[in-house]
């Protein structure tokens, strides 16, 4: 890559990742040549036609070897951005994906900006419950995460976005200490691949954390869980917003039902898979 223009740099690396198996190959190479460049993506462009330097082709070329092996862009450039906010991410998290913006869209839709107390179940590196407290100054956020090394990501993020200690974290398994019917709401992108899923992204499966990933051989042990213990720790007319992987719709609805929470609501993503599913705790307890 020596003397070649930037413009040049990106076409080859484009094409290399794309043969590698990469479903964003251009976006991985604008992403790699800022921070080889040290400049925005706009910035790429307006270095378009300049020749790179023999330092930023090392750099580059290591950047892109690395990425070529399947490593996510987010865990090379140590940061992801959701819902605006720029997250600390590296291999002891799942990626943070667009998808779940769906998830605080929905819970933003629901809370109105009104006071409310809200679990973020299994927060990984932090997502979710940085994303609500950011939009709502009004909630607090219990995070709860299993795996101690997520904690850690967590933490750093949570201290660094919403440093005024509306979010608490806590290594607990689903809602930890929270108490029965005592939220007015419950959020969680829980792992929900099936074990051995063929349709798993290989370059995924390699890099990102199993614990975050799957859901037993189904892909559905943790909703079979969450459901009656979100319906036990829910206010009379609080939330469960949940994300759902491909094709589990109906099976995660019958579970909330079945868990006593009725509402059910189901938003599809981009791509029209049915990505969002919200569920209601009802205001008001039937009586025998």
């Amino acid at each position: 890559m020596s003397g070649l223009t930037v413009l040049e740099v990106l076409r080859r690396t484009e094409g290399f990742l794309r043969e590698r198996g990469s479903l964003s190959a251009r976006l991985d190479a604008e992403l790699l040549m800022a921070r080889t460049l040290d400049v925005d993506r706009v910035g790429v462009y307006l270095a378009h036609d300049r020749p790179m330097t023999d330092d930023e082709t090392v750099s580059m070329r290591g950047l892109v070897r690395r990425r070529g092996k399947g490593l996510p862009v987010a865990y090379l450039l140590g940061s992801k951005e959701f819902y605006g906010i720029s997250l600390q991410v590296d291999a002891r998290v799942l990626v943070p994906r667009p998808e779940t913006e769906g998830v605080v869209d929905r819970a933003l839709e629901l809370l109105e900006d009104r006071p409310a107390d809200v679990v973020d179940v299994g927060t990984g590196c932090g997502a979710i419950a940085c994303a609500l407290a950011c939009e709502l100054a009004q909630v607090q956020v219990l995070a709860t995460e299993i795996d101690p090394q997520a904690l850690e990501v967590a933490k750093a993020n949570i201290a660094r976005t919403v440093p005024d200690g509306r979010v608490t974290v806590v290594q607990a398994d689903l809602l930890g200490p929270a108490q029965p019917s005592s939220q007015d709401m419950i959020v969680s992108n829980p792992p929900y691949v099936a074990e051995g899923d063929p349709s798993l992204h290989p370059h995924v499966a390699s890099h990102e954390p199993a614990i975050a990933l799957y859901g037993g051989q189904d892909g559905l042990a943790i909703y079979r869980r969450l459901a009656p213990a979100a319906a036990r720790a829910l206010k009379p007319g609080g939330w469960l917003v949940l994300e759902l992987g491909q094709g589990q719709a109906d099976a995660v609805t019958e579970l909330v039902e079945h868990a006593g929470l009725g509402r059910v609501d189901v938003r599809s993503d981009l791509a029209g898979i049915p990505r969002v599913l919200s569920a209601q705790r009802a205001e008001q307890e039937s009586r025998c």
